[in-house]
């Protein structure tokens, strides 16, 4: 069996609700296109950011950690994808 903290639980727990803010900006924007408002900054940020927690849990062999993080990562480079595929499609359909 895992031998896994409350610790671990309560930070993967919160792992999962970043990833399913992050998940429904993802459908939202697959759905509607629209990527106006949104930072491919903040964005990048986030990828970065995930990217050391990731470097991080592994580290400390922290596999359900990484496990979180590594939806949350997904999600993170999907959003970047998009922002730059539908960065300026509404500016051409307006012409």
């Amino acid at each position: 069996m895992l031998d896994v903290s409350m610790w671990e639980l309560a930070a993967s727990g919160a792992g999962m609700l970043f990833n399913l803010s992050f998940i429904s900006q993802v459908m939202l924007t697959l759905k509607t296109r629209d990527v106006d408002g949104l930072s491919a900054s903040q964005w990048l940020g986030f990828t970065m950011g995930t990217l050391v927690f990731i470097g991080f849990y592994a580290n400390l062999h922290q596999w359900l950690m990484v496990s979180v993080s590594l939806v949350g990562l997904f999600c993170t480079i999907t959003m970047l994808c998009l922002i730059y595929k539908y960065k300026g499609v509404e500016n051409e359909n307006r012409v």
